[in-house]
């Protein structure tokens, strides 16, 4: 049985290749597809996505592994096996990465059945690799972050990204418009991960989403949690690997966030 830091050292290996990767064709005319309504990949994508599962495969060759660019991804609901699994976005943040915005990340996360155990977010722009193994605390470029002690609601920054269907849009801008009147900033960066990432680093107070796919939020998850945040559906229940909505933040203002965030909301 694999330790949580064994696999985390895979995931990070498989991050710094694809990278390497990334930074040369981030300085050349993107090649864009369309692979779904409003969803496009690049040749970024589909590089950077053979590369880490070149890593992963070949440290671990028996476990399974889903990534976005994978047509499985596209089959409905993903369910955890109840081996080990790995969830691999190449780029999470594509419309950023076509469009020469210098915010997307890599995000890599490793588990089995229900528990995450390993996740790394690389910030690749920044040379910011977020990484967490489970039981060990979370770190950035080799030091230990933690979520901040944030009180005040009304000073409170939040990060939050916009969902592609429709309806779920129309609940995020409901959800949008009671929290806004009562915090100081909310931001949105285009990446899922990364927005994570920054909860975890205590640089943002919370991040909500309810459009998400699980593989861009696993190792965001794992950070947070290690980070000595809290995450949960926006109804304050614990949060889990087929749950709609996602709220992480730091312990002292969740209360206030749930409450927010789950007026008129039946969703989880």
């Amino acid at each position: 049985m694999p330790a949580p830091q064994e696999l985390l050292q895979t995931a990070v290996q498989a991050a710094h290749a694809a990278a390497d990767l990334l930074r040369e064709l981030a300085t050349q005319p993107r090649q864009v597809h369309e692979k779904g309504y409003l969803d496009i990949v690049t040749d970024g994508d589909l590089a950077a996505d053979q590369a880490i599962q070149g890593v992963i495969l070949r440290d671990w060759p028996g476990h399974h592994l889903l990534s976005e660019e994978d047509e499985a991804a596209r089959q409905g609901p993903w369910q955890p096996s109840d081996g080990y699994w790995w969830l691999v976005d190449p780029i999470d943040g594509t419309t950023n990465f076509a469009r020469g915005l210098p915010s997307w990340s890599i995000s890599i996360a490793c588990g089995q059945g229900e528990q995450l155990l390993a996740g790394v977010v690389f910030d690749v722009a920044r040379d910011d690799l977020y990484a967490a193994a489970q039981g060990s605390g979370a770190t950035r470029n080799g030091d230990s972050i933690f979520t901040n002690q944030r009180a005040e609601l009304a000073w409170a920054m939040c990060l939050n990204d916009y969902p592609v269907a429709a309806e779920i849009r129309a609940e995020m801008i409901g959800h949008m418009t009671r929290l806004l009147p009562q915090i100081r900033a909310l931001r949105c960066w285009g990446t899922t991960a990364l927005g994570l990432a920054h909860v975890a680093a205590g640089f943002a107070d919370a991040y909500f989403h309810n459009g998400f796919h699980v593989w861009d939020v696993a190792a965001g998850v794992l950070l947070v949690q290690e980070a000595g945040g809290l995450v949960t559906g926006f109804d304050g229940t614990p949060w889990r690997l087929d749950m709609p909505t996602l709220l992480a933040s730091n312990r002292p203002l969740q209360p206030a966030f749930v409450q927010i965030l789950s007026a008129d909301t039946s969703s989880a």
